[in-house]
C-alpha cells in the first residue's frame, strides 16, 4: 500500500527528548516501511529512516511558537493538497491533527484520524459534523469510552520497537517518575511516596513555561530533601539508564489519562509500575503480575515494600506480546485494508 501519515508541525519526528505522539509516529513509520510505501508530513527537521519520503512544509518544529492553530491549519491543509494530487496513495493516517477534520469531507480518499488526547466542547462538534466521513481511531478502551457520541470507532494500542530498549533484571535501590512536570501527573504524590518509604527517587520532566511558577513554589522546594533527585528533561538514552535500575515506577496520575508511553517504556527495560487506578492504567498494569494498581498514596508506600514480588521477565513479556511498535502496526494495517476501497 501506499500510506500517508500526517503528523502535527509541533515536533519533528522521531523526538530528541520528550515527545510521546512523535515517537509513536515515528514506530509506525519505521514498521510501516518495511513492506509498504510511506509518505510522512511532519516538520522538515524530522529524521524518518530513509524508505520514508518526508514532506514539509514548515521547514523546522514550530512547538516553541505559541501552538497557534492557524499554524497547525497549514500543515494540515498542506498535507491534504499534496495528497488530493496524488492517484497512488490508498489511505491517509492523521494523527491528532484537528483541522484535517474540517476538510476531510472534501478529501476524496479515505482517513483515518487518530485521537491522542481528550475530548473538548470543540472536538464533539466537530467529530458529529464529519464523522460519516471519517474513521476513528483511539489508544485505548478509556480513551473511546470519553468519546461517546461517535457511533463507530476502533482502538489500537500504541506500540514500542521492544529490540532498542535494554532489560535489566537486578535492580537498585530507587524508585523513578517520569513525565512533564504538571500537578495532574502526581509529581507530589511520588516525592510524597518517596519520602514516607525512605526511597530515594530520581524525577525526570520538562517544566514548560507556563508551569514554571507551580514548580518554583510547590516542587522545588521539596527538592532540598537528600530522597530527591531532579533530573530535569533527559534524553532517550539517560532515561533508559535511569528508569532500568529502579525498582518501580511510580505513577500516581489524578487524570483520566488517554495512554501513557511512559508505562511502556517502563515496563519494556524490566521495571514494574505502581499505579493509580485511572484511565487506562489497568488496560496495561496486571496487578501483581508487572506492578500493582492502588487507590492513594499509603496504598502505594505499602505496595512498594512488595515490589520485589514482580518478575522483571513479567513486565518486558507484557511489552512484547500486547505493546509492540509490531502488533501496534499490524492491527493499524488492518484498519487501512479495511478501509482502503472507501471514498
Amino acid at each position: 500500500m501506499n500510506i500517508a501519515i500526517v503528523s502535527k508541525p509541533w515536533a519533528k519526528i522521531p523526538p530528541d527528548k520528550y515527545g510521546g505522539i512523535e515517537r509513536v509516529i515515528g514506530n509506525l513509520v519505521d514498521e510501516l516501511s518495511k513492506h509498504h510505501k510511506v509518505i510522512l508530513f511532519a516538520p522538515g527537521d524530522s529524521r524518518p529512516n530513509n524508505k520514508v519520503q518526508l514532506s514539509s512544509f514548515f521547514p523546522d518544529s514550530v512547538g516553541e511558537k505559541g501552538y497557534d492553530r492557524s499554524v497547525e491549519l497549514a500543515q494540515a491543509t498542506h498535507a491534504l493538497m499534496e495528497l488530493q494530487k496524488r492517484e497512488d496513495i490508498d489511505i491517509i493516517h492523521a494523527h491528532g491533527i484537528d483541522p484535517i477534520l474540517g476538510i476531510a469531507p472534501f478529501i476524496k480518499k479515505p482517513i483515518i484520524f487518530s485521537f491522542h488526547s481528550v475530548p473538548t466542547s470543540s472536538t464533539e462538534i466537530i467529530t458529529n459534523l464529519v464523522q460519516d466521513h471519517v474513521h476513528f481511531t483511539f489508544v485505548s478502551k478509556a480513551h473511546r469510552n470519553d468519546y461517546p457520541w461517535i457511533k463507530e470507532a476502533d482502538v489500537v494500542y500504541n506500540g514500542l520497537s521492544v529490540e532498542k530498549f535494554p532489560f535489566e533484571q537486578k535492580k537498585k535501590d530507587y524508585v523513578a517518575f517520569v513525565g512533564p512536570i504538571r500537578p495532574e501527573k502526581g509529581i507530589k504524590e511520588a516525592i510524597e511516596v518517596a519520602i514516607q518509604s525512605n526511597t530515594p527517587i530520581y524525577i525526570a520532566g520538562r517544566v514548560r513555561p507556563e508551569l514554571s511558577v507551580y514548580f518554583e513554589k510547590e516542587i522545588k522546594p521539596l527538592m532540598n530533601n537528600p530522597l530527591i533527585h531532579f533530573m530535569g528533561e533527559i534524553n532517550e538514552t539517560e532515561r533508559n539508564e535511569m528508569l532500568k535500575y529502579a525498582k518501580a515506577f511510580l505513577f500516581p496520575i489524578s487524570w483520566v489519562e488517554p495512554f501513557s508511553m511512559s508505562l511502556l517504556e517502563s515496563l519494556v527495560v524490566g521495571t514494574p509500575v505502581i499505579a493509580f487506578n485511572s484511565g487506562s492504567v489497568p488496560e496495561v498494569i496486571e496487578d501483581g503480575k508487572n506492578g500493582f494498581i492502588v487507590e492513594n498514596v499509603k496504598e502505594m508506600v505499602e505496595t512498594l515494600a512488595k515490589i520485589d514480588q514482580i518478575d522483571p521477565k513479567n513486565c518486558r513479556l507484557t511489552i512484547e506480546q500486547k505493546y509492540s511498535a509490531e502488533k501496534m502496526t499490524a492491527d493499524y494495517v488492518a484498519l487501512y485494508e479495511r478501509y482502503r476501497h472507501e471514498n
